[in-house]
């Protein structure tokens, strides 16, 4: 059997996503993360004049050893501390050739909740 992807069924699981960025988001107001930096790689829009896709990333840590970069969500990536994301994020680029970046995970969150909206707003059109 397979599943038919509708709009209402996409907007549902946008929404459960979107619930779930937002909860993770409230869940670190006022609180210091020690490793709360992640590495993105941020790509250009395909939809003129909407913001940049972010693609948190995902990592294999052994000790200090840190290889096997994969996307991954921004509720699940690998978290660093701020000089380490710095350090590991100019080494890590996609199939496009764009660099990698550290961001504090509540700006990846926020972005990420933005984008969402603005899925929900495109299929509610």
């Amino acid at each position: 059997m397979t599943a038919t992807l509708t709009a209402d069924s996409l907007a549902a699981t946008f929404r459960a996503d979107l619930a779930a960025h937002q909860k993770a988001l409230d869940a670190l107001r006022n609180t210091l993360v020690s490793h709360g930096w992640i590495v993105v790689i941020r790509s250009p829009s395909l939809v003129e004049g909407r913001p940049d896709t972010l693609t948190a990333t995902d990592f294999t840590v052994e000790g200090r050893k840190v290889t096997t970069p994969r996307f991954s969500s921004v509720l699940r990536c690998t978290r660093f501390t701020r000089e380490d994301a710095e350090a590991i994020a100019p080494g890590v680029y996609n199939g496009a050739g764009s660099k990698g970046e550290a961001m504090h995970v509540t700006d990846a969150l926020r972005h990420q909740i933005a984008t969402l909206e603005d899925i929900l707003a495109t299929l509610a059109a």
